[in-house]
């Protein structure tokens, strides 16, 4: 597989009906996988955004704000731990914070990023428990 570390989906303007939808954003490492949970975001109404590491990831939040971001704890450049540190400091609870991890709770970097994650799943996620956390769609 190749490494990307990094698919998101952000808060996007009206469709062409008017609606508002919602989007999200979600931070991955494995290429393949990542584009299999964007388009099947996608499919279920979300509008989503990719970012190939850290650096990129946080110029995309910046630019779009939002409603949800599920990140990689292992990306590389700045990490799921660092970004999530980041995000709270900029926006503090305004988004959904995700992280998604191989490790487990016992590792330091997991632990540390508990403080300021409003969720957690592990690899490889489940689309149902995956549905459950998202923000709702504005239909």
């Amino acid at each position: 597989a190749v490494e990307t570390r990094g698919l998101m989906t952000l808060p996007p303007p009206s469709d062409a009906t008017g609606a508002s939808r919602r989007w999200f954003a979600r931070l991955r490492s494995v290429r393949d996988v990542a584009e299999s949970l964007a388009l099947a975001l996608e499919m279920d109404g979300y509008s989503v955004r990719t970012a190939l590491e850290g650096v990129g990831a946080l110029a995309v939040i910046e630019e779009h704000r939002p409603h949800c971001v599920l990140l990689d704890i292992n990306m590389p450049g700045i990490d799921g731990v660092e970004l999530s540190r980041l995000l709270r400091e900029r926006y503090g609870d305004d988004m959904v914070l995700i992280a998604v991890t191989g490790c487990g709770h016992e590792d330091d970097r997991v632990s540390a990023a508990f403080a300021r994650i409003d969720h957690y799943l592990r690899k490889p996620i489940d689309p149902d428990k995956l549905s459950k956390l998202l923000p709702p769609l504005n239909r």
